[in-house]
């Protein structure tokens, strides 16, 4: 008997807690399975295209100027418990970035007056990347606390407009193979290049956001995504390598419960 009511007490103590516990989460926010919420993002983007890792033929980064972007966005939530979920939505963001770099036996296709050729450009390059389009992603989350939240899944990008163009000066390029005829582009002399037409219309990638609430319905929130695709089409030669968007965001949500 005695075993009994000790049972009973521990089972009355846990189911005390758990109550606790869920009054605590139904205080930040709605705990009912069949409620979805629906939560309204704005935001700062900042971040760049790159390869991964760097290539040897990048010699040293001179500089890097995120072209800060902006997202807004409206994502659905719906819990299974107070602690799990799932989480959809469609978010606009505009990316981008300029970036100067000491280049040797670098790739690339360029102009020069109505000249246009190929080869290994050894100098410096100058790369501006400006990108518009809009993010469905599809994540897993979890309340690890009241206030506290975690969202983790793919991704999908559409793009809407896209740049990726530049120049190079300072160098000069070997024509079609890494011997070949040398071209002068220095002094007051340079080349520029653009690939726009050669990004791809999609991106896929990885995504991980926090969201911390400082109040029931306003939330501060910071997200990265990370792209997993290369911005390149496959058939894409004049870049040996592969690069990839990846952008981190900061900025404040509102949640309808």
């Amino acid at each position: 008997m005695k075993n009994i009511i000790t049972i009973l007490c521990l089972a009355c103590l846990s189911l005390t807690a758990q109550a606790a516990d869920n009054d605590k989460f139904a205080q930040w926010g709605s705990n009912h399975p069949n409620n979805i919420q629906v939560r309204f993002n704005m935001g700062y983007a900042i971040g760049g295209t790159t390869p991964l890792p760097l290539p040897a033929q990048i010699r040293q980064i001179d500089k890097f100027m995120p072209w800060g972007g902006g997202n807004v966005g409206v994502t659905a939530t719906k819990m299974f418990s107070h602690r799990w979920g799932m989480a959809g939505g469609v978010h606009g963001f505009i990316h981008g970035m300029k970036t100067g770099a000491h280049v040797k036996g670098y790739q690339m296709g360029i102009r020069m007056g109505e000249d246009e050729m190929s080869g290994y450009f050894t100098g410096t390059d100058e790369t501006n990347v400006r990108i518009l389009g809009v993010t469905l992603p599809l994540l897993g989350v979890v309340r690890v606390s009241p206030r506290w939240t975690v969202e983790a899944g793919p991704f999908l990008q559409i793009f809407k407009s896209e740049e990726f163009e530049g120049s190079v000066y300072d160098g000069y390029l070997r024509v079609d193979t890494p011997t070949g005829e040398k071209i002068d582009i220095s002094g007051d002399a340079s080349a520029t290049y653009d690939f726009s037409k050669d990004l791809r219309p999609t991106n896929w990638g990885l995504a991980v956001n926090f969201d911390w609430k400082a109040t029931r319905h306003l939330s501060l929130y910071g997200a990265l995504d990370w792209g997993m695709s290369g911005i390149f089409r496959h058939d894409f030669e004049t870049i040996d390598f592969k690069m990839y968007s990846i952008y981190a965001n900061v900025g404040i949500a509102y949640s309808i419960y």
